[in-house]
């Protein structure tokens, strides 16, 4: 028997879906989706609640993989403390069983993640050549993961929007942001770009420098957010910023946040929002 239901999003709070979301919980759930043939878009968060656990996303992970017409995936697990790389494995069958996902958000800010299980699940990302609507979120990596991460996005030919998030405890350096630049370089048709790289020790002017050279490249770019705070290292690199987005015409909201990364000017924050006529 299978289901007509086209779209699935379940908000996964600490008070109500502990029963769901656990193994027994999540192999039920997995089993049910399984018999969606229909199933277009599926959504959980679980940013309320810690209870999943590696075989929690595996079992999860099979019954979204045999689902023939999906092409809209929203998974966030960045409480979910338990787990490891075996997840991102899991994920990473997820997305070789789906080529034509054409929206994809990982929420995967853990940290028991290594660059092993980013490279994993970077190599099937590779194959998306659908996808226009990106977002991941990742902690605990290095430039390892990072770079990989980055050659993956370069290699996605429809891309449109684009939004990496490397939070607190991430170990990435100038090195990513020279990938992410190549990858911005290649990516020229982006419409929305956000790039957040909070707590970054290793990232220097040079990397975002990087990264300015290409933004002015981006024509049709419509919203940009770079938030880099307390990332002590930057200097003069946010004033190249600045000049880079200063030429792109059809750019309609600009949010830069710079919290105390300035070496010589603390606390600075800037939200603009630019109309060119």
């Amino acid at each position: 028997m299978s289901y007509d239901l086209t779209s699935i999003n379940l908000p996964v709070s600490k008070e109500e879906f502990h029963g769901l979301w656990c193994d027994p919980g999540l192999k039920v759930l997995g089993n049910a989706i399984s018999k969606m043939s229909q199933l277009t878009h599926f959504s959980i968060d679980s940013s309320q609640t810690y209870m999943a656990g590696d075989e929690s996303v595996s079992y999860l992970a099979n019954g979204l993989s045999s689902l023939p017409r999906l092409v809209s995936l929203c998974l966030n697990f960045s409480m979910c403390k338990h787990l490891t790389d075996q997840s991102l494995g899991s994920i990473a069958t997820v997305l070789r069983a789906h080529p034509q996902l054409v929206r994809l958000s990982l929420g995967l800010a853990l940290k028991r993640i290594t660059d092993l299980g980013v490279v994993r699940l970077s190599n099937e990302l590779s194959g998306l050549f659908s996808l226009k609507d990106f977002t991941i979120e990742l902690r605990g990596i290095s430039d390892e993961g990072g770079c990989k991460l980055a050659e993956a996005i370069s290699n996605l030919p429809a891309l449109l929007i684009l939004r990496l998030r490397f939070i607190r405890s991430a170990k990435i350096t100038d090195q990513t942001l020279s990938w992410i630049a190549t990858a911005l370089r290649r990516r020229s048709t982006l419409e929305q770009l956000e790039l957040q790289f909070s707590h970054q020790r290793g990232i220097t002017d040079d990397g975002i420098n990087e990264i300015s050279r290409q933004l002015s490249q981006l024509f049709l770019l419509t919203s940009f957010n770079l938030s880099l705070p307390m990332c002590q290292q930057i200097e003069v690199a946010v004033l190249n910023i600045i000049e880079s987005i200063q030429s792109l015409q059809q750019l309609r909201h600009v949010n830069l946040n710079f919290d105390q990364c300035y070496k010589t000017i603390d606390n600075l924050s800037m939200e603009l929002s630019l109309i060119h006529i």
